[in-house]
C-alpha cells in the first residue's frame, strides 16, 4: 500500500485494520471478549471501565451504520441505551481516532490493572499494546467532526 493509499483509507478501514490484527495475534484471546463476571468475580469490581475487542469491533459497526441511514438502527441503539453505567462497557460510538485508541488502551490498562506482572494476561496485555501502539500513533482522523479547522 502506497503512502498515498493509506492516507486515503476511511476512518472505519484504519480502525479495522488495528483491530484485525489484534484479533489475529494467538495472544489476543484474552481480550477477545468481556471478561466473563461468572468467572471472574470480583473483576467488576476492581475494573469500572472494561472493554474489549468484541465490544470495539461492535462499536466500530455501530458507526459506520450510523454514517449509512438506509441501514436500519433503531434496534442497536435500543439495545445499547443503558450500557453506559459502571461496570459495563462504554458503548459510545466512536467520533474521532481519540475515542478508538483510548478504548484499545483501556483494554490493556484493565489487564495490568487488575494482574500482576507475572501473569500471561499481564505479560499479553504488554505485548500486544507494543505491537500496534505504531498503529495506532499513524492512525488519522478523517471524520469531519475531528478534523481540525
Amino acid at each position: 500500500m502506497t503512502e498515498k493509499q493509506a492516507d486515503e483509507r476511511t476512518y472505519d478501514e484504519q480502525c479495522i485494520e488495528v483491530l484485525d490484527v489484534l484479533l489475529a495475534h494467538e495472544n489476543s484471546w484474552p481480550f477477545r471478549k468481556p471478561v466473563d463476571r461468572e468467572k471472574v468475580r470480583d473483576y467488576y469490581d476492581v475494573i469500572k471501565y472494561p472493554m474489549d475487542l468484541e465490544t470495539v469491533q461492535k462499536k466500530i459497526n455501530m458507526s459506520w451504520t450510523k454514517e449509512n441511514p438506509e441501514i436500519d438502527i433503531t434496534a442497536q441503539d435500543e439495545e445499547n441505551k443503558d450500557v453506559n453505567q459502571e461496570g459495563k462497557p462504554d458503548m459510545t460510538l466512536y467520533r474521532c481516532m481519540d475515542d478508538f485508541r483510548g478504548d484499545i488502551k483501556q483494554i490493556f490498562d484493565n489487564a495490568r490493572t487488575y494482574n500482576s506482572k507475572e501473569t500471561i494476561f499481564y505479560k499479553y496485555a504488554q505485548q500486544l499494546e507494543a505491537l500496534v501502539k505504531p498503529m495506532l500513533n499513524r492512525l488519522r482522523d478523517t471524520q469531519p467532526s475531528c478534523l481540525p479547522t
